[in-house]
């Protein structure tokens, strides 16, 4: 069902999820922040469980592409803020220097 490099790569992503739901948790113990290490950790230590459900676990094979799929979006939820902030901010210091007069509307004359 997967190419043999989508996979190593759908393996790569579930441990880097579990590794980072563990440091979540354990560098936040000295100062505990529960909502931030249950959201933060949970999503992405269920991210990691569903894709490692779907890979190696009981599921029937029609469900495995979608089971791994709902692992990555679970896990997408806790890091997508780490690619969207520093893109919004690299695209708002673009928009600035290139100074367009701050309308922000292209006029077609």
């Amino acid at each position: 069902m997967q190419t043999p490099l989508a996979r190593t790569l759908t393996i790569v992503l579930a441990v880097v999820y579990a590794v980072l739901a563990s440091l979540e948790v354990i560098l936040r113990l000295e100062d505990p922040d529960v909502g931030a290490m249950a959201f933060l950790g949970g999503t992405l230590l269920v991210g990691a469980i569903l894709i490692f459900l779907g890979l190696f676990g009981p599921v029937p094979k029609r469900f495995q592409v979608p089971v791994i799929m709902l692992g990555i979006v679970t896990g997408l939820i806790a890091t997508l803020w780490t690619v969207v902030v520093p893109i919004l901010a690299v695209a708002i210091v673009v928009l600035t220097l290139r100074g367009d007069g701050g309308s922000g509307v292209p006029t077609h004359d």
